[in-house]
């Protein structure tokens, strides 16, 4: 399987690339973000790639960064979703947006994506919520785990929550609570991690302090 592609760009046709690869040229489908707009053939490209294999076809899906590939492949064992729609998926919403309102269960956000009806938008909330629970490197994409509140009054009451390693762990505590952990628990939680200060905690980026704090608060 092809998982990832570096090489000059051949051709650039809507939403499909042509990649010069070792002298192959692998054509492969993108997302339509505000990343793929901007290629132009002559240039350089690194891709995250997808394989989808069928029995008439081989299929090659791009995504720019790796957290697009990694919803892409959650978008997938969603019912009734096949690559196709996955694609248009995260071509109408950035990664960020669409892990917010998946975890925020905001079903009218996800309605404004071209393709995404009402029942669409039910099984993406239903069956990822949890998934991404478990993906604090999917998590830490959304506004509330790298900097912008998803919840009035968050933000006010986690800076000044923490004394050691500030912003990461107001950034976490915010990702917690948006995922229904009650504050007063993810506070203690983090607060005991903070005053315990592990030697792979002195320099944490907030996807870490997610993933250990969920190990606790489960």
């Amino acid at each position: 399987m092809i998982g990832f592609l570096r090489g000059d760009i051949l051709d650039v046709t809507d939403n499909r690339i042509l990649l010069l690869v070792g002298g192959v040229g692998y054509q492969v489908t993108l997302s339509q973000g505000p990343e793929s707009a901007a290629l132009v053939s002559g240039s350089k490209l690194e891709v995250h790639v997808h394989t989808h294999v069928r029995e008439d076809a081989l299929d090659l899906y791009g995504f720019i960064t790796r957290v697009e590939k990694e919803l892409f492949l959650l978008l997938l064992t969603v019912n009734g979703i096949g690559p196709k729609g996955a694609l248009a998926v995260l071509s109408g919403m950035s990664p960020a947006s669409l892990v917010e309102a998946i975890l925020g269960g905001d079903h009218g956000k996800l309605q404004k994506i071209p393709g995404v009806g009402k029942k669409t938008a039910e099984r993406l909330v239903l069956e990822l919520s949890d998934a991404l629970k478990k993906r604090p490197d999917l998590i830490a994409v959304s506004p509330a785990a790298g900097g912008s509140s998803l919840r009035g009054g968050v933000r006010a009451a986690a800076t000044n929550s923490f004394s050691v390693l500030g912003k990461a762990f107001s950034d976490a505590q915010e990702a917690l609570v948006q995922l229904g952990f009650r504050e007063a628990d993810v506070v203690s939680v983090l607060k005991r991690m903070e005053s315990e200060s592990s030697p792979e905690l002195k320099s944490p980026e907030p996807q870490e302090i997610v993933r250990r704090a969920l190990q606790q608060l489960r």
